[in-house]
């Protein structure tokens, strides 16, 4: 709250005269922001189930336009768990009832689930490349955006896979593993920051020192989850290069590798991709090698397969496909058989024009 008050010339303590509490600014950061964006989204609909092309460029040019405020809401917005105001909810109610009835424009018998989905991928997606798009401006920007949006809002809904019988032998999990997996629950729902050693132990059926035998920090732990991620996204990249045989196959292969992972690891992926800044310093120069070896196979592939996108476009449509498939596999969570459907919204991101 220091930091806060800081900012707009008051103390710490003058910020709680206006808000009783951080979670209570956010909440008020968030319902600002929702109802803006409810509106602009409102404005764009014209008729009873609205125009899918026109709520979906008014979600574009609202992002680009505040890439800020939209980041806030996607990273923050879990946090307020129960304390969620009713006003929030009420919005969030509406943009999604408008968002269903303009899919079902074009895609009729699309359920709310997948609608969703399609949502949270198009937004995480379309609010990263507000956010990193450097090297594209607008108004090429806004048009290869709303191309992406479009291609994903209206694919063809993907069929349910028959799920495959797990079978083989599987290692017991360490103490370690158990650890880090209570550990990554409660940063995901509470952040690195609001969450102690000692709760940590507890969730994890020891006590608080005892997880230093494993752990000498919890941004330890963070490193730790950032490698296991890592590699596991790294080495499916290498897999699905060697096993390629066109561009399009290598696509294809990596869009299905990294929606495997991400499924496979919610927990995991939805940390990683909102803590970096509780990464050790020293380790951040390596891990962002990493990344960009990743981003680089398959920016090598986008490119073969797309000769109209110059270099930084492709980048960009590629630092987009990981925001895309972490959001929808988190809004994906509890239903089975959609990795079908997010790979088809990959695929769709990367080949529309």
């Amino acid at each position: 709250m220091d930091e806060i008050g800081a900012r707009v010339g008051v103390t710490g303590p003058a910020v709680y005269r206006h808000y009783p509490s951080k979670e209570a600014l956010l909440a008020a950061v968030v319902d600002q922001r929702l109802s803006a964006f409810s509106q602009n989204v409102a404005a764009a609909a014209t008729g009873s189930g609205g125009d899918l092309e026109a709520i979906i460029g008014a979600v574009v040019h609202d992002i680009l336009d505040r890439p800020a405020p939209a980041a806030t809401y996607l990273r923050e917005r879990a946090r307020l768990a129960g304390a969620t105001p009713e006003s929030v909810r009420a919005t969030e109610r509406r943009i999604q009832v408008r968002w269903l009835a303009a899919v079902r424009s074009a895609v009729p018998t699309i359920n709310p689930v997948r609608a969703q989905i399609r949502q949270h991928a198009i937004v995480g997606a379309v609010t990263t490349a507000a956010r990193e798009h450097r090297d594209v401006s607008r108004p090429r920007l806004d048009d290869l955006l709303v191309a992406s949006a479009w291609g994903m809002a209206t694919a063809p809904i993907a069929p349910d896979p028959t799920a495959p019988a797990r079978t083989g032998w599987q290692a017991p999990r360490s103490k370690g593993d158990d650890i880090l997996a209570a550990a990554l629950a409660l940063f995901r729902e509470r952040g690195v920051s609001g969450v102690g050693i000692d709760e940590i132990g507890a969730a994890a059926g020891i006590s608080g020192p005892t997880v230093y035998h494993y752990y000498p920090s919890k941004s330890a732990v963070v490193l730790d989850a950032y490698d296991r991620a890592g590699e596991r996204v790294a080495a499916g990249v290498e897999e699905a290069l060697r096993a390629a045989t066109s561009a399009e196959h290598a696509l294809d292969r990596l869009a299905s590798s990294y929606v495997s992972v991400a499924a496979d690891n919610v927990d995991l992926i939805v940390v990683t991709s909102r803590e970096a800044d509780a990464l050790p310093p020293a380790e951040r120069l390596r891990l962002g090698r990493r990344r960009r070896a990743v981003r680089d196979g398959w920016t090598a592939a986008l490119r073969e397969v797309r000769g109209d996108l110059a270099e930084a476009e492709a980048r960009l449509l590629v630092g987009m496909v990981f925001p895309l498939v972490n959001h929808a596999v988190e809004a994906a969570e509890g239903h089975a058989g959609l990795q079908p459907e997010i790979r088809t919204l990959v695929g769709r991101h990367l080949r529309s024009k």
